[in-house]
């Protein structure tokens, strides 16, 4: 009899439990419903964002954007709030909404798991309109869905004209990183310093012939320049290169020379050589 009460209990308590919870998400959604019906008419757009959607339970998510909607809501935002989606998951959400409402469906992706451009890149297969990102990524904690990033995807991947100028990217994000004081790596992907550099003679001889071969896109398409940096991976092609723009030339033993010379002091000092530092070099060899 003790087990048979026990379990009666049990069952009491998952009954009691579930009708607060009914009852919490009715109050919930009643909030919802008296919030949205007062901004109708008090502004140019009402958009309603589901905070931390993707940790969301989906059947809950679903009557509280269809509810949102039929109050009055002209757009849904779905954030990833916490950074912790994956792109399939992002990808079945926002299609699961976008079945559910009829209105425009946005995302705003965080980038701590470094997945902000693929999820909103899966958002968008899965039907979102509306995406959100910042210049230089910047944002909560490790930032959001990079502009330069999330535009030149758009374009060259899906074929999405976001009316985007691509390559005043390169400005703009040397703009913002002047006025608040946060650098960009080197390597950052269309704007970074090195993002369309080439230390390799093989890599920088195809480049000047076929550009595709190693660049996925023209560096001036975000505004941003080829870099060809001197240092131990030099070789006599560039080298040639180097001399031409200087309008300078030599001989292969001459050249040789350079390339030996500038492989020891990028050694010695851990880093590319400066301009001056390679026309130190040259008059020294050439004389």
């Amino acid at each position: 009899m003790k087990k048979k009460g026990l379990i009666l209990l049990w069952i009491g308590f998952i009954i009691f439990s579930s009708l607060v919870i009914a009852q919490a998400d009715d109050q919930e959604l009643a909030k919802i419903r008296e919030a949205i019906r007062y901004a109708v008419g008090r502004g140019p757009l009402i958009a309603f964002s589901v905070v931390d959607a993707t940790r969301t339970d989906l059947d809950f998510m679903k009557r509280v954007v269809v509810e949102a909607v039929a109050a009055g809501a002209e757009r849904i935002s779905i954030p990833d709030t916490a950074g912790v989606a994956t792109p399939g998951t992002m990808r079945f959400l926002i299609s699961q909404v976008t079945h559910w409402v009829d209105v425009p469906v946005q995302v705003h992706c965080h980038n701590d798991f470094g997945l902000a451009l693929a999820n909103t890149l899966a958002a968008v297969e899965g039907g979102a309109s509306i995406v959100d990102a910042t210049v230089n990524g910047l944002g909560d904690r490790s930032g959001n869905a990079v502009l330069d990033e999330v535009a030149v995807a758009l374009k060259f991947f899906y074929g999405v004209e976001t009316g985007i100028k691509l390559d005043d990217l390169f400005s703009l994000s040397r703009y913002v990183q002047e006025i608040t004081g946060v650098p960009l790596p080197f390597n950052k992907p269309f704007v970074g310093d090195n993002a369309f550099s080439h230390k390799l003679d093989i890599h920088i001889k195809r480049v000047m012939t076929y550009a595709p071969l190693f660049e996925p896109l023209l560096p001036e398409t975000t505004g941003n320049r080829r870099v060809i940096p001197l240092g131990r991976h030099t070789g006599p092609f560039i080298v040639e290169l180097k001399l031409k723009e200087h309008g300078l030339g030599a001989d292969q033993e001459q050249i040789a020379e350079i390339v030996s010379q500038i492989e020891r002091l990028a050694l010695e000092k851990k880093a590319s050589l400066t301009e001056d530092e390679f026309l130190s070099i040259v008059r020294e060899v050439l004389g």
